[in-house]
């Protein structure tokens, strides 16, 4: 935990979570990070690893956004990607 002297030297340092069963808690921010899925052709499953992976991080309360989401008009795709 950062001390209040901290906090004031790098306020952006800070993350404010409120929830509503445990109050709200200050902890230390955390940077994003930018993954790629490749595969070698079209329909390898790169877009349902990468929704799966998505809701495996928002389950565990971490924050997901998806730039941009191709389907190809795969239904499988489109209800993987609900929520988001």
């Amino acid at each position: 935990m950062l001390t209040k002297r901290e906090i004031i030297a790098n306020p952006n340092a800070m993350k404010v979570s409120v929830n509503p069963l445990a109050g709200t808690t200050i902890r230390p921010a955390r940077r994003g990070k930018h993954k790629i899925f490749i595969g070698m052709a079209p329909g390898v499953g790169k877009t349902f690893r990468m929704l799966e992976e998505a809701h495996a991080l928002k389950h565990e309360g971490i924050d997901v956004v998806i730039g941009l989401l191709e389907t190809h008009g795969r239904k499988e795709t489109a209800q993987k990607a609900a929520g988001f």
